[in-house]
C-alpha cells in the first residue's frame, strides 16, 4: 500500500507508514500476514513492524533507565498506545517482573481523568513489555522550562488536577513513590496526567549486588524516603509540594552538586518561602507549599484531598482575570511526547539509607538531554576542580573507613561461622518440612549481633517471612505452596550469606588499601601528594561512604582500583605523567571488561564506562587535570563493575 504522504510502499494490511509514521487509508485487516513480526528486538523495533502479534510500531518516542518507549497501534484494543520494552537486565529478573505484575494489577484499578491508564504487562519470548495510555503533549518539566515559571492561576489549576489523581490512587492504596514533573504529562487540552504508578515500587526493593537498582529522584524525595524508613502516601504529598514550588518559582526547593547534598538539604534545611522568590504569588499558596514540604510527615497534609481543598480556596480568591488555561506546546506525530526519561539514581546494593545516598557510584541521569547534557555519577569531578587550570588542591585528611559495629572483623567472622552451618543444614530442615529451628536461629542472630544484623535486615526479615508463610501453608494442607515458600526462604538465605561474604571481602580490601597507602607514603621522597595520591585519597572517602551504605561490592571494587592508583603514584612526577598513568590503567581495566563481556559488548555499564573514558580524554586535552583524573577513576570503576556483573551472569548461567 502506497503512503499518500511520502509515497512509500508499505505491506498490505499495515495501518501506519513505515517511513513517515502517518496513518494509512483503511483497507482490510490490520493484522495481515504481510507485516513483519519481531519477537526479540535486540536493536529496536522499526516502523511498520508488528510486535507480540498486536502492536504495530509507529515510532520510537523515548528511552530511559527501564527501556525504550514506542508509539504503537494496539490492534487488540484498537487504540494508539505507549509501548514500553524493558531492558534485558530488568526483564531477566523474575522477582522484579512478578512485582511488576502485582503492582500494575493494582495500578490498573486507578481510573481517573488525571492518571495515565495502565493497560497490560506481557511477555513475548525474551521481551517484557508494558502498554499504557498514549498522551500527546509535553511533560510538566518541559512546560515549566519553556515558561520559566507559571503564574499562580496556572500552577494552582495544575496542582489541583495532580492532587485529584493522587487522591484517587491513595484511596485505592496505590502510592506513586517517584512523583515529579517528568512523570506528569500535559495533554493538548491542558490537562495533567500522572504517569508510572506502580513502576517505582516494583523496582524499589530490588537489591541484587551489581545489577540491582533503586529508583528515586532526590529533588522531589521526602526525608523519610531517602532515609529508607517505612513510607506512606505522604511521600507523594511532599513531592507535590516540591513540584508546586518549582511551578511558581522556576526552580526546585533544594539544589546541589550531588544527589547526597540534595538529600541532606531535604532532611535538614528549611525550604525558602516561595513568596520570597516570586512576590506575585499569594501568601496562601506559599503556606500550602510549605505545609506539603514539612520535614515530619505528621506535619504535612493528611491526604491529597486536604491539599485539594486548600488549593480550591486559593483559586476562589484569585481575580477572575488571573484564571488561565494551560495549553501544551503543539506537537507533531513524530515528536517525542510520552517520556520515560526518568532522572533516576541507579544504586547498586541494598535498600535506601541516608548514608546509602553517599554510596552512589553509578548515578545515571536520564532526564532530558538538553537539561543535563550528560550522565552524573557519585564519583565525579567537583565544582572547584572543574575550573580550567585549577591546581591540585591539598588532600583532605585521610579518611579511615567508617565500618561501624565491627572490631577487627571478629564480629563479622562470628556471623559467618553462625550462618555457614545454618545454610548447610537448611536442606534437612526443608526436607522435614519444619523450619522452626531456622527461624529461631535467625532470631538468635539478631539478638547476638544487632548492629551487624541490621545491615542484613532485609534478607533476615524476608527469610523469616518465607518460613512463617511456609508453615502456614503446610498447616493448611497446601504442601506445594509450602514447598515453594521453603525454597524461596532458602534462596534468600543464600543471598544473605553472599552479602555477608561480600562485606567481609570489602573489609579486607580496606585493610589492603591502608597498607598500600602507608607503604607509598613511606616511599615518597617529597612527602607531598602528587596527582595520583590526591585522587586516591579523595576517592577513598567515597569507598567509605559506600561501605557505610551497605554497598559492599562498590566499596570493594573502588578500593581495589585505588590500591592500583597508589601503586602507580611514583610515576606521577608531574600532572601529565599522572594522567597518562590513569589513562593506561583505565585502558587495562577496560580490556579485562571486554574479555569478560565477549562476544557481546552491549552491557549498559560497559557503554557508560566508554562514555566516561572518552569524557576524561577530552578533559585531559583541555587541560582540566583534576576533572580528567576523577573521570578516569569513574570509568575504571564502571569497567570493573561491568566485568564483575558479566562474570556473575555467566557463572549463574552455568549453574
Amino acid at each position: 500500500m502506497k503512503c499518500p504522504h511520502c509515497q512509500n510502499e508499505n505491506p498490505e494490511g499495515t495501518r501506519f507508514c513505515g517511513r513517515c509514521g502517518r496513518e494509512l487509508p483503511a483497507s482490510g485487516d490490520t493484522t495481515a500476514s504481510g507485516t513483519v513480526t519481531l519477537q526479540t528486538p535486540s536493536k529496536g523495533l522499526q516502523r511498520g513492524t508488528t510486535f507480540a502479534r498486536r502492536f504495530e510500531i509507529i515510532e520510537a518516542i523515548g528511552q530511559g533507565g527501564m527501556g525504550t518507549v514506542y508509539k504503537a497501534y494496539d490492534s487488540k484494543i484498537r487504540e494508539v498506545v505507549a509501548l514500553k520494552l524493558l531492558k534485558p537486565e530488568i526483564a531477566s529478573d523474575l522477582e522484579v517482573i512478578e512485582r511488576f505484575r502485582n503492582e500494575i494489577k493494582l495500578a490498573r484499578q486507578v481510573s481517573h481523568r488525571h492518571v495515565c491508564r495502565m493497560y497490560d504487562l506481557g511477555e513475548e519470548w525474551l521481551s517484557i513489555y508494558i502498554s499504557m495510555e498514549y498522551v500527546p503533549g509535553e511533560d510538566l518539566k518541559s512546560f515549566i522550562r519553556r515558561s520559566g515559571h507559571l503564574n499562580e492561576a496556572k500552577a494552582v489549576g495544575l496542582a489541583k488536577q495532580i492532587a485529584e489523581g493522587l487522591a484517587e490512587a491513595h484511596r485505592i492504596g496505590v502510592v506513586h513513590r517517584d512523583l515529579k514533573p517528568q512523570n506528569i504529562m500535559i495533554d493538548r487540552d491542558g490537562n495533567a496526567k500522572i504517569m508510572d504508578f506502580g513502576i517505582a515500587r516494583s523496582l524499589h526493593t530490588r537489591g541484587a549486588t551489581g545489577t540491582g537498582v533503586i529508583i528515586g529522584t532526590p529533588e522531589y524525595m521526602a526525608p523519610e524516603q531517602a532515609e529508607g524508613r517505612d513510607i506512606d502516601h505522604r511521600v507523594d504529598i511532599y513531592a507535590l509540594g516540591a513540584i508546586l514550588f518549582e511551578m511558581v518559582t522556576g526552580r526546585v526547593p533544594f539544589e546541589g552538586e550531588t544527589p547526597l547534598s540534595i538529600v541532606l538539604k531535604h532532611r535538614s534545611e528549611p525550604p525558602a518561602d516561595p513568596h520570597d522568590i516570586n512576590a506575585q504569588i499569594s501568601a496562601g499558596l506559599s503556606r500550602i507549599v510549605l505545609k506539603c514540604l514539612a520535614k515530619k510527615r505528621e506535619d504535612r497534609y493528611a491526604s491529597a484531598a486536604d491539599v485539594l481543598e486548600d488549593l480550591s480556596a486559593v483559586e476562589r480568591a484569585l481575580p477572575v482575570t488571573g484564571q488561565a488555561t494551560v495549553r501544551a506546546r503543539p506537537v507533531t506525530d513524530r515528536e517525542i511526547t510520552v517520556k520515560f526519561r526518568l532522572k533516576k539514581m541507579l544504586w547498586p546494593g541494598l535498600p535506601l539509607f541516608l548514608a546509602f545516598a553517599a554510596a552512589v557510584f553509578v548515578i545515571i541521569q536520564l532526564a532530558d538531554r538538553a537539561d543535563t547534557g550528560r550522565a552524573l555519577s557519585r564519583v565525579r569531578p567537583t565544582a572547584e576542580a572543574s575550573r580550567r587550570g585549577a591546581e591540585i588542591p591539598p588532600p583532605s585528611p585521610p579518611a579511615e573507613p567508617t565500618i561501624t559495629g565491627l572490631a577487627g572483623g571478629s564480629s563479622q567472622s562470628a556471623i559467618l561461622s553462625f550462618l555457614t552451618p545454618l545454610i548447610k543444614d537448611s536442606s534437612k530442615f526443608l526436607s522435614e518440612k519444619d523450619a522452626r529451628e531456622i527461624e529461631s536461629a535467625l532470631t538468635d542472630l539478631k539478638a547476638k549481633y544487632p548492629k551487624e544484623a541490621a545491615a542484613f535486615s532485609r534478607y533476615i526479615d524476608s527469610i523469616q517471612d518465607r518460613i512463617r508463610q511456609a508453615n502456614k501453608e503446610r498447616e493448611a494442607g497446601n504442601i506445594e505452596a509450602s514447598r515453594r515458600s521453603y525454597d524461596r526462604g532458602e534462596s534468600e538465605m543464600r543471598k544473605l550469606l553472599a552479602q555477608v561474604n561480600e562485606r567481609d571481602r570489602a573489609e579486607q580490601a580496606f585493610q589492603e588499601l591502608q597498607e598500600m597507602k602507608g607503604k607509598m607514603a613511606g616511599a615518597s621522597r617529597t612527602g607531598r601528594p602528587n596527582l595520583l595520591t590526591w585522587i586516591a585519597l579523595e576517592k577513598e572517602k567515597d569507598a567509605s561512604d559506600a561501605f557505610a551504605g551497605n554497598d559492599f561490592s562498590g566499596a570493594r571494587i573502588l578500593c581495589g582500583i585505588l590500591i592500583r592508583v597508589h601503586r602507580l603514584s611514583p610515576k606521577a612526577v608531574d600532572e601529565q605523567r599522572g594522567l597518562e598513568a590513569l589513562r593506561e590503567l583505565t585502558a587495562e581495566i577496560r580490556g579485562a571488561a571486554e574479555a569478560a563481556l565477549a562476544p557481546s559488548k552491549q552491557a549498559w555499564l560497559y557503554e557508560r564506562a566508554v562514555t566516561e573514558q572518552e569524557s576524561a580524554a577530552r578533559m585531559a586535552g583541555e587541560g582540566l587535570v583534576p576533572r580528567a583524573a576523577e573521570q578516569y577513576i569513574l570509568a575504571a570503576f564502571l569497567f570493573e563493575k561491568a566485568k564483575e556483573v558479566s562474570l556473575e551472569s555467566a557463572q549463574a548461567g552455568r549453574s
